[in-house]
């Protein structure tokens, strides 16, 4: 997903599934640490993750303004389903 971001997004952090049994459905989350020069740039990465993944949203956002950088911390989510038995 080139957007034009200077350093290679990292692998998002692991985070166990939030299964719903009774729902029949499971909660993904992803979380990333980004950090970028061009705030616009880190936006148009995480408007590019959600119109390239369906099923995918934004589930918290955190941006930090650092001395020569903007820091994004995004979680995503998606729900699957699961089987029940």
């Amino acid at each position: 997903m080139d957007v034009g971001l200077k350093d290679r997004i990292p692998l998002p952090a692991a985070r166990p599934p939030d299964v719903q049994r009774a729902l029949g459905s499971q909660q993904l989350r992803f979380d990333y640490e980004v950090r970028d020069e061009d705030l616009p740039r880190l936006l148009s990465w995480v408007q590019k993750c959600i119109a390239d993944v369906s099923g995918l949203e934004v589930y918290s956002v955190t941006l930090r303004p650092e001395a020569h950088k903007w820091k994004l911390n995004v979680s995503f989510s998606r729900w699957e389903r699961i089987e029940t038995q």
